[in-house]
């Protein structure tokens, strides 16, 4: 178990996931379980917030635990409420890809995305007995790159079958007992200001809804002097290196997509979100207009992956 700011998180057993629910629903639990309790969630905003309730899950089995330290802040922020249709479209996505996400992320990468992860980690700052934020977390392989540096981690993501994939893959990993994943959207993180001494986001930022509100919230659960790193794809600056970049995300990928997965026409979104995502020293403007100061980034793989940095 960890405490920080106004949040006390109650002790979690080996490859538990820890997803929070509105005290109100306590009053129900005993009665309607599983698909019922969503009845519920769209008028969770309407409650008070005076104590949580954990719903704690594990194989498929659910336990529950009160806490009464973590209170919600008074914006109305929740992970309850109904999420836009966007944000419905990327999950069911992203639950789709669940089963095989990072045997695929292997194969397209050439087995790099995990030491672009550790790179992206170690430019964390704050102290190691710390706490850190992933945000967008996926399976976690990003929360297992911050393991190393980090006392706690805790990943939050929208897709609870991409988490529980990666709960079942990284259970008898070293970094598994010091993570923690949360069912909540980037955007409305459930967490004090101030929480975090890091946060992170790896591959991801190029499926929020709101790039610049993604860095805000961050910024926001960020404590003062901490670290924000994001790992994202990016557009190599030579052009006889950019062409056929782009042909391989264009052809060559969706092909090993279907290979692998099955997943062709699923696989062609890596290519279209990139050609709307910021390039690089573009992205660094956006970073420093939102807030950050002393961005910086670097590049790997001759531009085809970038990681930029900065400090709140």
């Amino acid at each position: 178990p960890f405490t920080k700011g106004r949040g006390s998180y109650p002790p979690l057993r080996k490859g538990e996931a820890l997803i929070p629910l509105y005290e109100r629903e306590m009053l129900f639990s005993p009665f309607f379980k599983g698909g019922l309790r969503g009845i519920f969630q769209p008028f969770a905003g309407c409650f008070n917030h005076d104590s949580r309730q954990f719903l704690v899950a594990r194989g498929g089995r659910e336990r529950t635990v009160l806490n009464k330290d973590f209170d919600l802040p008074e914006t109305g922020r929740t992970t309850s409420a109904p999420p836009s249709s966007p944000l419905v479209s990327m999950r069911n996505m992203f639950d789709r890809l669940s089963p095989f996400y990072d045997r695929v992320n292997k194969v397209i990468s050439l087995n790099r995305d995990d030491y672009w992860r550790r790179k992206a980690a170690a430019l964390c700052g704050g102290p190691a007995r710390g706490i850190a934020l992933d945000v967008a977390t996926g399976t976690g392989r990003m929360a297992l790159a911050l393991s190393a540096r980090y006392e706690n981690v805790v990943g939050v993501d929208i897709s609870d079958k991409m988490m529980a994939g990666g709960r079942e893959a990284m259970q008898r990993l070293p970094g598994f007992s010091r993570m923690n994943f949360i069912l909540a959207d980037a955007l409305v993180a459930p967490f004090p200001d101030n929480t975090f001494d890091a946060a992170a986001i790896g591959f991801a930022t190029r499926n929020v809804v709101d790039l610049r509100g993604c860095f805000r919230e961050m910024l926001r659960l960020v404590k003062p002097g901490g670290t924000i790193v994001c790992l994202e794809l990016s557009r190599p600056p030579l052009k006889f290196v950019d062409a056929p970049y782009q042909f391989y995300l264009a052809k060559i990928v969706p092909l090993l997509g279907k290979v692998f997965s099955g997943q062709s026409r699923t696989y062609k979104y890596i290519f279209h979100s990139l050609q709307k995502f910021p390039p690089a020293g573009a992205l660094k403007q956006l970073m420093e207009e939102t807030g950050l100061r002393e961005v910086k980034f670097r590049r790997f793989n001759l531009g085809a992956v970038a990681v930029h940095w900065g400090t709140k």
